[in-house]
């Protein structure tokens, strides 16, 4: 089991994406792994979210045009 580190400022700053690369605080190799895996869990919720929107819009629209056509 891996050990969480604690999420430090340097890692907020990371997770901004306003702030640019050139300005963003050194991170020891704990935070750049805490950082990468929690850009995994946010890429793979957004794509979740994604998925869930589009199986809801195409649900709708198979309704949709069932009741127009009767």
């Amino acid at each position: 089991m891996t050990k969480m580190t604690e999420i430090t400022e340097n890692v907020i700053a990371w997770m901004q994406p306003s702030v640019l690369v050139e300005d963003r605080p050194q991170l020891t190799n704990e935070e750049m792994e805490l950082y990468i895996s929690l850009r995994k869990k946010r890429t793979l919720r957004q794509k979740m979210l994604i998925q869930n929107r589009r199986d809801i819009y195409a649900d709708r629209k198979k309704f949709f045009s069932k009741n127009i056509e009767q």
